[in-house]
């Protein structure tokens, strides 16, 4: 895109690349979706799209294995842009970095409670509650994320505002010609339940979340409590916009550090320690975990309210900064 076309949306694209970089100096880099379907073959290279390599359980960024060109091209392209646009308020905009904050935590369990409850009731609590700690940060950070989607608007209903949501998001993505396997819906729970009345459907629960399938057009369904999504609030977004970064915990060179944490799953987004303290007879369970929400397109995740009237979902002017 050259920017005396379209100056809003090349703005818009830049800032959108620019919260990419990380204070290495690189930038992250997409990769390609297929590489991560349920049945796709494993490369036996490394990719210039990927950090570091496109195996399922790695989408990690490494600096060794950095693509420079992210970086590189921007400094040239916000050059043209200011010269072609005469914004020079634009290179005084803050824009933060893209790195990975690493989270630790660290959970107890004394001898006293083991001779009270028994080893099995002890420490299933703890771990409970440490679960549902690191499940609470996840859970925030993301739909914190999600509600920075700029595709904004109101609907005098919850159900057209579902349907007007992922229609905004399928325009967007079909304006640039782009493809949509599914779209991923979030809502209120209550709003859901007072929406559906008597009428029975089927709401799943996995890793303490509720969500229904197939649901008025949506793939999956999320349902939220306040903490998380207001009433009177739906987002739709693509699964095709949320990439997902994030430290490995199994890392190599932590477990030379002498850092040696457990992994599960296909992706190892936690890492857990557990090690028995013999000077104050308590267990101790230790947890890592840093990841980084990110989007390819901010304007691709449609956020609308129920209101008074009926408007399209659609960028801000403030945010095109016209």
């Amino acid at each position: 895109m050259v920017p005396h076309s379209n100056p809003e949306k090349c703005r818009s694209r830049l800032v959108e690349l620019l919260r990419a970089l990380t204070k290495e100096g690189y930038g992250l880099h997409l990769f390609e979706p297929r590489w991560f379907e349920k049945d796709a073959p494993q490369q036996s290279f490394k990719s210039p799209t990927v950090i570091p390599t496109p195996d399922k359980s790695q989408i990690v960024h490494g600096l060794k294995d950095a693509c420079a060109d992210d970086a590189l091209w921007l400094v040239p392209a916000v050059v043209q842009y200011v010269k072609e646009t005469g914004e020079l308020s634009f290179l005084d905009e803050p824009v933060t970095y893209a790195d990975i904050e690493l989270g630790k935590w660290a959970k107890a369990v004394s001898i006293e409670a083991v001779t009270k409850y028994g080893a099995e009731v002890a420490v299933d609590r703890t771990n409970i509650a440490f679960r549902n700690e690191l499940q609470k940060k996840v859970l925030t950070d993301f739909y914190t994320f999600l509600k920075t989607g700029k595709l904004v608007g109101t609907q005098k209903t919850w159900q057209r505002a579902l349907a007007i949501a992922k229609g905004a998001v399928l325009k967007r993505f079909a304006n640039d010609n782009l493809d949509v396997t599914e779209v991923v819906g979030f809502a209120n729970i209550m709003d859901f339940y007072d929406y559906l009345g008597d009428k029975e459907i089927t709401v799943q629960t996995e890793f303490g979340l509720n969500y229904v399938k197939n649901f008025l057009g949506y793939s999956t369904l999320f349902l939220l409590p306040d903490a998380f999504i207001e009433q009177k609030k739906v987002i739709a977004v693509p699964v095709e916009n949320i990439d997902l970064y994030y430290v490995d915990p199994a890392d190599r060179d932590y477990a030379t550090m002498g850092a040696n944490y457990t992994v599960s799953g296909e992706t190892n987004l936690l890492g857990y320690h557990t090690e028995y303290n013999y000077k104050n007879a308590t267990t101790t369970n230790y947890a890592i975990m840093g990841m980084k929400l990110w989007a390819e397109y901010l304007d691709g995740i449609a956020v609308v309210t129920v209101g008074a009237s009926n408007t399209e979902p659609s960028v801000a002017a403030s945010e095109l900064g016209g």
